[in-house]
């Protein structure tokens, strides 16, 4: 170090005594005053050459420190490479598959009893996520609005054979409407409704706050001409994403919609086109009543309630006109009038309201559950026609209170 600054001081000295003396013989009519410009041209310079070779000189030193590291890294690579080539893997790695090749070989029963039991895995893990939102319901609702209902335990099918046959029994139904100057001209019953789409009403009941614009985008386009429309989900937490993602797999399956997930630089976009058939009608009207019977039906059995039901009743008027509604219930001799819709309409509440009223029932026995439940909306359309207006969430934690007040 001191030898290399040595040479670097000779030369800087050397320069400028070389400029001094250039200086002094290029003014021969002021030696003087040329001696000294050429002194500080030359110590100008000099500066410039001791600044560029230090630099040059630390660089190369960072350049032989980083050589060194690459080199010792190098080194330990090496190293463990060579243990591990001493280690023999591979010939290992090869013994142990050739002897399990060997084994399956000698056991061919074995490896299809095994082979059975993954499929039965696949195929219980299958319906595990077709049935993982439909498996309990609660009993009461959670406490502020901003809560959805917790989930009261269903049976293990949505339409057992006991329901089925409460809605063989008809005869006390007609008599009531006929007592009434009305007439239950049809009523349908559960085996008429697909178990798939019982299943697919339930789990969008059940996770309708996460899905509701999905669901109005779906009915729109559906109501007008099967149109394609987009999801976005940038901003989706992963809870939504995972809702979503089951339902559009869910529809796919069930061959309601088409649909394509991409992304750019700026969005996360899920495009859906409904298809165009008879059973897509179902996610515009239908699916709501399918969700509320579920939930009235498991309830009431669980409770090991004496109830009568009879679904979708057309019901003649004194002047012949026709209404029908979603559900007739008799609870312990008690009736109960249920209807389901994706939206709320005053036009049709106020409709439904004045039936009811022909039948003297009191207001908790009439009942309008809507999907797009608007808190401050219903009340205002409750007080004024006089019914009770429910979101699906709210059903259990209402049905709770009917119970009670007829003591069951």
């Amino acid at each position: 170090m001191i030898e290399s600054r040595f040479f670097l001081y000779v030369a800087i000295a050397i320069l400028s005594l070389s400029f001094t003396v250039l200086g002094y013989l290029s003014l021969s009519s002021y030696p003087s005053i040329g001696a000294i410009l050429g002194f500080i041209i030359g110590g100008v310079l000099s500066a410039f050459l001791a600044r560029i070779t230090l630099t040059l000189q630390d660089s190369h030193k960072l350049l032989n420190r980083h050589l060194a590291k690459r080199n010792e890294q190098s080194t330990r690579i090496e190293q463990a490479i060579n243990q591990l080539e001493s280690l023999n893997l591979q010939d290992t790695l090869k013994t142990y598959v050739d002897e399990l090749k060997k084994t399956s070989q000698q056991n061919k029963k074995q490896k299809q009893i095994l082979e059975q039991l993954d499929n039965l895995y696949v195929s219980l893990k299958s319906w595990d996520s077709e049935t993982d939102m439909a498996t309990k319901i609660t009993e009461a609702e959670l406490p502020g609005e901003s809560k959805e209902s917790r989930k009261i335990t269903e049976h293990n099918k949505f339409s057992s054979d006991s329901s089925v046959d409460k809605t063989k029994n008809s005869t006390k139904f007609q008599e009531w409407f006929r007592f009434y100057g009305t007439e239950l001209v049809s009523h349908r019953v559960v085996k008429e409704v697909d178990s798939s789409l019982d299943k697919t009403a339930f789990f969008i009941g059940q996770n309708y706050k996460n899905l509701a614009e999905v669901m109005q985008k779906m009915c729109q386009s559906i109501l007008t001409a099967y149109q394609g429309f987009e999801v976005e989900v940038s901003t989706a937490s992963t809870h939504e994403l995972s809702i979503l993602h089951k339902f559009v797999k869910r529809m796919k399956q069930s061959g309601f919609i088409n649909c394509q997930h991409y992304q750019n630089k700026d969005s996360d976009v899920i495009k859906v086109v409904p298809l165009k058939n008879e059973k897509t009608q179902f996610l515009t009207f239908r699916w709501p009543e399918r969700f509320t019977y579920q939930m009235l039906n498991n309830f009431l059995q669980k409770r090991g309630a004496d109830y009568d039901v009879v679904i979708n009743p057309k019901i003649k008027m004194a002047d012949d006109k026709l209404i029908t509604i979603s559900f007739a219930f008799f609870i312990k001799e008690t009736p109960f009038l249920f209807d389901c819709k994706a939206t709320t309409r005053e036009t049709h509440i106020s409709k439904y309201a004045k039936f009811s009223k022909i039948f003297g029932l009191e207001g908790h026995q009439v009942y309008f559950v809507t999907a797009d439940y608007n808190k401050q909306y219903a009340e205002q359309l409750a007080k004024t026609h006089d019914i009770k207006i429910l979101s699906p969430a709210q059903i259990s934690s209402e049905l709770g209170e009917i119970m009670n007040l007829l003591g069951i």
